[in-house]
């Protein structure tokens, strides 16, 4: 079987992460770039999926991370849930650390990418059911800063990402594999047939059963992000007037406050389900204006 218009890979990393080599390692062919110095953000390949199941041209979006906050910003919200419907993988390509700062940078970045899976997933209201992989190149100045396999794997594990250093060889008795097999493997185990979108132009007559709570989802991630941009830019405590102790029980519960939005929109959409596409969309209306007045 050929999978048709299947869904994208996203490779991703700093700018020093050696992804043109990852990518020749992985797809088989090298990257068209003219030279070391240009930049491979917005690049695009593919890699080709043959086995006994099926068999696809998977397109592969590189992107290179040179500012956290700015890329953060970019892929997130609900602008960017259309772009995570078409990502069936995200491939987090770093070198290891010299450093304990540089260390602790990877874990942000991570991080960052995660809370974008979690808030785009959390928008299209049914999660992104994609492939997160971490995958760490050689450092070419040695030492590395030494950070032993099991903790990188609690990290990247805590942050929804697995870990695979790219040059581990595993044991051949154990029969399991290991660096590049294993990227493989992970990667050809995922469905990449493309979900029907439910934001397709031609659905706005009323055909699109999750129509009605996709367009409320946006409105109600456009009040989130309000709300989260105005919990980021709060005063600090001292020019407030408040104690430091304060602020942080005012910061958590602005957070269970927008989960549990979440999570009642949830709730909404299943009792929305069976009903005719028109009643379903006057039920998300009236289940979003209920939610944001409670706020």
């Amino acid at each position: 079987m050929e999978v048709a218009n299947p869904l994208r890979i996203l490779i991703v990393g700093p700018p020093d992460s050696n992804i043109p080599r990852f990518v020749k390692d992985f797809t088989g062919k090298a990257l068209s770039i003219v030279d070391d110095t240009t930049s491979i953000a917005g690049a695009s390949h593919e890699v080709e999926i043959l086995n006994k199941y099926y068999k696809a041209r998977i397109p592969v979006w590189i992107d290179e991370i040179q500012d956290v906050d700015e890329w953060k910003n970019a892929f997130s919200g609900p602008e960017a849930v259309e772009v995570w419907e078409a990502i069936g993988a995200v491939v987090f390509v770093f070198k290891k650390p010299l450093s304990l700062e540089q260390f602790a940078k990877l874990k942000s970045t991570l991080r960052a990418i995660q809370d974008c899976v979690e808030l785009a997933g959390g928008l299209n209201l049914g999660g992104w059911d994609g492939v997160s992989l971490a995958v760490a190149m050689p450092q070419s100045t040695t030492p590395a800063y030494d950070v032993d396999a099991m903790e990188w794997e609690a990290v990247c594990s805590e942050l929804g990402f697995e870990y695979i250093d790219i040059t581990f060889k595993g044991d051949k008795r154990a029969r399991e594999p290991s660096g590049l097999e294993r990227i493989k493997e992970a990667i050809e185990a995922h469905d990449w047939a493309q979900p029907q979108s439910g934001l397709d132009s031609s659905d706005e007559g009323g055909d699109d059963e999750d129509g009605g709570f996709r367009l409320e989802a946006m409105e109600l991630a456009n009040d989130l992000q309000v709300l989260r941009e105005a919990a980021e830019n709060e005063l600090p405590p001292w020019e407030q007037g408040r104690s430091a102790k304060e602020a942080a029980t005012g910061e958590a519960d602005s957070v269970e406050e927008m989960e549990s939005m979440m999570q009642k929109l949830l709730a909404a959409r299943e009792l929305g389900e069976g009903m005719p596409v028109t009643e379903r969309k006057k039920h998300a209306k009236r289940a979003v204006d209920d939610i944001m007045g409670s706020v």
